[in-house]
C-alpha cells in the first residue's frame, strides 16, 4: 500500500482537496441527526472489510492494486470531508 499512496500522491491530494470542499459545503450550524446511520454505516463497514483483504493480501495484481486504491481513495475523500466540516464548523464558533 506504501507503494500505491506514492504512486497516487497527487490524486489523493487532489481527493482530500475535493473532500474537504464538500464536507465544508454540507456543514450545518443546526441540529444534526446521528451520523452513523444510512449509507454512512454501510460504507464504513464496506471500507472496513475492503482494508482487511487489502491488508491481508487475498487479491493480488491488478484487482489488489484496484482494491488497495479503492480503500485509499475512500479514506481519503473521508478523512478530507471531516477536516473540512470541522474547520468550518470552527470557523463559525
Amino acid at each position: 500500500m506504501i507503494y500505491d499512496i506514492g504512486y497516487l500522491f497527487y490524486w489523493l491530494v487532489i481527493t482530500v482537496l475535493i473532500g474537504g470542499y464538500m464536507g465544508w459545503r454540507h456543514e450545518t450550524s443546526g441540529p444534526q441527526a446521528p451520523w452513523f446511520e444510512g449509507w454512512v454505516r454501510v460504507a464504513l463497514i464496506a471500507l472496513g472489510v475492503g482494508f482487511a483483504l487489502a491488508l491481508v493480501g487475498l487479491l493480488g495484481g491488478r484487482l489488489g492494486f484496484w482494491l488497495e486504491s479503492t480503500v485509499l481513495f475512500g479514506v481519503a475523500y473521508g478523512l478530507g470531508g471531516l477536516a473540512g466540516g470541522a474547520l468550518r464548523r470552527q470557523l463559525a464558533a
